[in-house]
């Protein structure tokens, strides 16, 4: 029997307990008569089922799958029913997240993530609640790529108004995915929750709007006498210093009465620069290296001498890799503040702090550097010396050999 064939054996059988059921008799003798002719001959699967009966049957056949003997099918088919995002499969993917095997679970419980609605929602948020570390992660994952519909918003906004904490920072989280006016107002008013977590997940789900109220919350918090307050505004805050973030955001932000157009948020964002960079000045000391390298970074798009003196700060951060993302930043900004703190890094153990430094203080060209540099071009390291020598061409006009440190 051809493999195609041989995957779709039974699949004209009843299955029990789940919707969408796919029979001989429903389907009929001269389907499947093509369909068998169609794989003998080699044509593609979905070809031959297109012609059958288009997507409807190739969904129903999928869901059939989900009764096979064998988990390996039945994960297949839970992975290619969330792929055709189509709601009629949502009842057999809710009785397949309760599969025997966890594999075959996992993918369903991801297949309704991809199909979201509201009930794959409601089976998303029980099995948060599983005994199961695995199928928690899953539906967490799953919930997380989940756009959540207008009729849920009420009910989201009752359980954040009136629930016990889980139940309100779940319900926080899933209302921060929504977008329409309704939910702008839920989020605006409880942008001060006195639940950390609730307000982490409403600011993150403000950043979807272009409303000056928005902006105006963000600042406030970040001058909170909270510095938790202030860590979460300046996270939100570091989605508006990307420009390819606000472009790709302008299109989804018309929601609201108060909505601004991307020209006019981009206007009020360049007003609201100072504060935008004295807030990130602000909180780039806090959380783990990861974070603080997320902040430094935000800071290098501002030619700005508060955000310059941050990033010369963070070049003597006890981590690597901050001081990376400052050294990088710091040759946007040609700022001739920071040539002292560059060419003390040009010392620095790690590499990538050496190379980067060496960039800045090319692109700066002060003179001041020549010397550092020169002392560099006998770095270990090959892209440091490279960088070292361009560096010093970029400066004083002659050409540097990357190993003429080495030779003299």
């Amino acid at each position: 029997m051809p493999p195609d064939q041989e995957r779709l054996a039974g699949w004209h059988e009843r299955p029990t307990g789940r919707s969408m059921q796919v029979t001989g008799h429903g389907v009929g003798k001269a389907r499947r008569r093509v369909l068998t002719v169609g794989l003998g001959v080699g044509v593609p699967l979905l070809v031959v089922l297109c012609a059958l009966g288009g997507w409807r049957l190739y969904v129903a056949i999928l869901v059939s799958r989900l009764s096979s003997a064998d988990f390996d099918s039945r994960r297949s088919a839970a992975w290619y029913l969330g792929r055709t995002g189509d709601p009629r499969a949502v009842t057999a993917l809710i009785d397949a997240s309760g599969d025997p095997d966890r594999r075959v679970r996992d993918a369903a419980l991801m297949a309704l993530g991809h199909i979201g609605g509201p009930r794959a929602i409601e089976r998303l948020r029980a099995a948060l609640r599983d005994e199961d570390d695995i199928v928690r992660m899953h539906a967490y994952e799953a919930l997380d790529m989940v756009s959540v519909p207008q009729e849920m918003v009420p009910g989201l906004i009752a359980e954040v108004d009136r629930g016990d904490t889980r139940t309100r920072t779940e319900a926080a989280w899933l209302l921060s995915k929504a977008h329409d006016e309704k939910a702008l107002e839920a989020l605006l008013a409880f942008a001060h929750d006195k639940n950390m977590t609730v307000r982490w997940h409403v600011f993150k789900g403000l950043t979807k709007y272009a409303d000056q109220r928005v902006m105006e919350i963000f600042l406030a918090a970040a001058r909170d006498k909270d510095p938790k307050v202030q860590v979460m505004a300046a996270e939100t805050l570091m989605t508006y210093t990307d420009p390819y973030m606000v472009e790709w955001l302008a299109a989804d932000w018309r929601v609201g009465r108060r909505a601004l157009s991307p020209d006019q948020f981009r206007a009020l964002l360049r007003k609201a620069q100072p504060q935008v960079v004295e807030a990130l000045a602000r909180s780039w000391t806090r959380g783990n290296a990861f974070r603080r390298g997320r902040v430094v970074e935000a800071l290098g798009r501002f030619k700005d001498p508060v955000a310059v003196s941050a990033l010369v700060a963070a070049l003597e951060d006890r981590h690597e890799f901050v001081r990376e993302k400052a050294a990088y930043a710091l040759k946007e900004s040609g700022d001739r503040q920071a040539v002292p703190a560059l060419i003390a890094a040009l010392k620095d153990e790690d590499c990538y702090v050496r190379n980067f430094s060496a960039w800045a203080l090319g692109e700066i060209r002060d003179r001041r550097a020549i010397e550092p540099l020169s002392a560099l071009l006998s770095d270990h390291v090959e892209h440091v010396r490279k960088r070292a020598a361009w560096a010093l061409t970029r400066i004083t006009g002659e050409n540097f050999g990357e190993d003429r440190g080495r030779r003299h």
